[in-house]
């Protein structure tokens, strides 16, 4: 019965788990990513839903040196591994070791842990980004201002509602890369065009990153016709028609802001650095005029955006409070697991262990359990035969004793 044990327990820990599979053998490394929206991590209530993760990567937490010097061959798979997920790069510089990447999450759940994993080390593969693909259709505008300075921003959505200009400079560390710098001058203009034209009382969310240089009586950073976001004397606030929303806290000068503002049809809400500051009843007015960012000639801004997104659905306060971590400073929200190399450990064993169905698994898995029963039932009965012969030995040995001492005792008598 001990082997039998042994066997069962040598049959279980066989058994692979998801973390043994290994999505495609041209890769040589994966590392797991943590998305952790657990007391733990960030505490995340509620259901964030689809969201475009930020991952920096950088010397601290990526070995460079073992991914192709362009990214081509970065590939992000989902929990299963075997689900590929939509990304793109916005940058990447082999040489200084800093990359930033957007990945579309289909779903990230409130209150949970869940796993992506990241691939790397194929020379041969070829680049796969699909920057629109990362967004969703409700995704009206996207803009990363990361474009060469002079060129027009471009919009990374399907919807291509690229501005008629860019901003007067570039700020090159702003908080996701590259950002819009501006001096207080012209803002960029984007003329209005049919997809972000909105019907009055229509859901809306507009979110950006803002620093600005210096605390002003009104520094308008987004406007488009009755809705407005900006800072008074540091403090966030923003106007939808006829309600105006004041944060109740100011923003430092010099440090990164990240600004929100949703309309749901009924209720107007600010949005600070994740937190939802204050709320309104309201609705949106209807919306077809020009939009201007970084500044008005009444209201001009001094300082650097970053980030700036349209939305035509209200985003819950849980998609902001998770897109808030992801984009700010590294934060528990994602976390960087150690780099696993293909087969590293298991060889060709390795490779046939990680390969199998699990359906498979529980054919072998009984046909080891019978094999198993009937190893232990040809030893038993071994053994007791072994016992009996050896018992069987014992009793002619005494037999032929006695049949002698018999025999001679006859023998004595005639």
């Amino acid at each position: 019965m001990r082997s039998l044990l042994v066997a069962l327990s040598l049959a279980a820990a066989s058994l692979p788990g998801v973390a043994h599979a290994w999505w495609d053998q041209g890769w040589s490394y994966r590392k797991p990513l943590t998305l952790d929206t657990t007391t733990t991590g960030v505490n995340v209530v509620g259901e964030a839903g689809r969201v475009p993760m930020l991952v920096r990567l950088h010397d601290g937490n990526m070995a460079f040196s073992d991914i192709n010097e362009n990214g081509a061959d970065l590939r992000f798979i989902a929990e299963d591994d075997k689900t590929p997920l939509t990304y793109h790069i916005e940058s990447f510089d082999g040489l200084l070791g800093v990359a930033t990447i957007w990945v579309d999450v289909p779903a990230l759940a409130g209150g949970a842990q869940q796993k992506v994993w990241m691939y790397f080390g194929n020379k041969e593969a070829p680049a796969a980004v699909d920057t629109p693909g990362t967004y969703d259709p409700n995704t009206l505008l996207v803009y990363h201002f990361d474009d060469q300075p002079g060129q027009p921003t471009s919009d990374k959505t399907a919807y291509k509602n690229n501005a008629q200009n860019g901003p007067a400079a570039a700020d090159e560390s702003a908080i996701i890369g590259r950002g819009a710098k501006f001096e207080g001058g012209a803002p960029i203009v984007v003329e209005p065009k049919p997809a972000l034209a909105l019907a009055a009382g229509s859901p809306l969310t507009v979110s950006l990153w803002a620093k600005e240089a210096a605390p002003t009586a009104n520094s308008i950073l987004f406007t488009r016709g009755s809705v407005v976001i900006g800072l008074a004397e540091g403090v966030p606030y923003a106007t939808v028609g006829a309600v105006r929303l004041t944060a109740p806290q100011t923003v430092q000068p010099n440090q990164w802001a990240n600004l929100a503002v949703t309309a749901d049809g009924t209720t107007l809400a600010l949005y600070v650095n994740g937190k939802q500051a204050v709320s309104a009843p309201g609705t949106t007015p209807a919306m077809n005029d020009p939009i201007y960012i970084g500044g008005t000639q009444a209201a001009p801004f001094t300082g650097s955006i970053d980030e700036l997104r349209i939305l035509k659905v209200a985003a819950s306060p849980a998609t902001i409070q998770a897109e808030n971590a992801f984009e700010g400073a590294e934060s528990p929200l994602l976390k960087f697991g150690e780099d696993e190399e293909q087969g590293e450990g298991g060889g060709v064993l390795g490779y046939i262990v990680s390969h199998t169905p699990a359906a498979d698994w529980v054919v072998i898995v009984i046909c080891m359990l019978m094999l198993s029963v009937a190893a232990w039932v040809m030893w038993s009965k071994g053994a007791y035969l072994g016992m009996a012969s050896k018992a069987n030995t014992v009793f002619m040995k005494h037999f032929r004793r006695m049949t002698g001492n018999c025999t001679a005792s006859s023998a004595s008598r005639m």
